[in-house]
């Protein structure tokens, strides 16, 4: 049951929701696992480490290059980890992206999953300019919503992290939109890839989530007499 308690969001640098598996052109991946990253290489594993193949590092927070993936990670809300991942240039073309969360699901015993704050924290620390433009309020369902999520990321804005990254001259137009993407359960999206069901299915806007799969069941369960 210890994923289902974890939820995931990303984006990538469309600003599209992905699966929260980051990978570059040289095939180097990051994961977002539970509440960390887990740093894949086929090429670069070795028997005897750490980690089962193909992972070669865990990351729990801090700046971080390997080969040519670029890493700055924050612990923040719901013990999570929150990151910005991205190789390749802009000027190139090659520019890809991961901006994501991985967080505890829970609000004391509700479940609750990534929400806005969640995604508003992820924003302060994520290159400039941040806005929300009119297509992302589609997700939210009154004017005082949509002001509060605005609100929390100018509040949270971490002009240090941010500037850290934007120096970086192959990100630096890079503009993400936050509030559109989806989240899911690390549980239930491990169940959909065991059994061949669409991961989509498990993905919904942030605070329109339903308890885990798992959870589900474990409440269906007969109590004992």
């Amino acid at each position: 049951m210890a994923l289902s308690n974890w939820d995931i969001y990303a984006i990538d640098e469309q600003s599209q929701s992905t699966n929260g598996v980051f990978e570059s052109v040289t095939g180097i991946a990051v994961e977002l696992y539970k509440n960390w990253l887990y740093i894949h290489d086929e090429k670069g594993w070795q028997n005897g480490g750490a980690y089962n193949r193909p992972v070669v590092a865990q990351i729990w927070h801090g700046s971080f290059t390997y080969k040519d993936v670029h890493i700055r990670a924050w612990r923040g809300p719901k013990n999570g980890i929150y990151a910005f991942v991205w190789s390749g240039w802009e000027h190139k073309k090659t520019l890809k992206v991961m901006a994501g969360i991985g967080c505890y699901g829970f609000h004391d015993e509700e479940w609750v999953g990534v929400e806005h704050s969640e995604i508003a924290f992820l924003a302060s620390k994520c290159p400039p300019p941040i806005n929300i433009p009119a297509p992302e309020y589609k997700t939210m369902k009154t004017d005082e919503e949509r002001e509060r999520a605005f609100a929390l990321v100018m509040q949270a804005y971490d002009a240090e992290n941010a500037r850290d990254i934007l120096d970086e001259e192959s990100i630096r137009t890079l503009n993400l939109q936050f509030f559109s993407a989806k989240r899911f359960n690390q549980g239930d999206a491990f169940f959909a890839k065991a059994f061949g069901d669409n991961p989509g299915i498990i993905a919904t806007n942030p605070g329109e989530t339903e308890d885990p799969l798992m959870i589900q069941i474990l409440k269906k369960r007969p109590k004992k007499k």
